[in-house]
């Protein structure tokens, strides 16, 4: 397991969280 696609879902993650604000 590499550690940097975690990395890259939690970004995507934070993206959703921000996009389902706007």
């Amino acid at each position: 397991l590499s550690f940097e696609t975690q990395e890259e879902n939690s970004i995507i993650f934070n993206l959703v969280l921000i996009s389902s604000l706007i």
